[in-house]
């Protein structure tokens, strides 16, 4: 899961095409009967630190869902906020 940079693959050429890497906070939701926990890839509980997204998956996702993704954060000038 860890990225490493290919030489060469900075251009598109022919039908070959890239996409700029965003580098969010990789981050799995587990929703347990009562709670939902937001943890990084390290094993750190980051919940306080995305509320709005922890109060939408405690919503929306089933107890005993497991989900793995990505957050982005931007700012209102439409600036991407660094993981830390």
């Amino acid at each position: 899961m860890w990225r490493s940079a290919v030489p060469g693959l900075g251009e598109p050429a022919g039908r070959w095409q890239n996409s700029i890497k965003l580098d969010g906070w990789r981050t799995v939701a587990l929703r347990y009967p009562d709670r939902l926990v937001l943890q990084s890839r390290a094993g750190t509980v980051v919940t306080e630190r995305f509320p709005e997204i922890a109060a939408t998956l405690r919503q929306v996702l089933a107890p005993g869902t497991v989900l793995d993704g990505e957050i982005y954060a931007f700012h209102p000038d439409g600036t991407k906020e660094k993981p830390t």
